[in-house]
């Protein structure tokens, strides 16, 4: 479990790296990875399902693309 939690990481670390580094989208740096590691983006995909803050990258980032709907948020204030 604990090597899974770590190639979670490197994965989504490196994808950052990539992003930021090349100043593209987040789905082009997941792209890019495909490429570089021979991967299926399916595949990738499948990994990308286990890490929660590469889902909301990707999800922001196709809803401001218009890829998916915008997600409903709700705005709670509490006083």
């Amino acid at each position: 479990m604990p090597e899974d939690i770590d190639r979670l990481i490197l994965i989504g670390s490196e994808i950052d790296k990539l992003a930021s580094e090349l100043e593209i989208d987040y789905i082009e740096a997941c792209m890019m990875y495909c490429e570089k590691y021979d991967l299926e983006p399916e595949l990738l995909g499948e990994v990308i399902k286990e890490h929660p803050k590469m889902v909301s990258n990707l999800r922001k980032e196709a809803e401001s693309l218009n890829i998916l709907e915008k997600s409903n948020t709700m705005c709670l204030q509490f006083e």
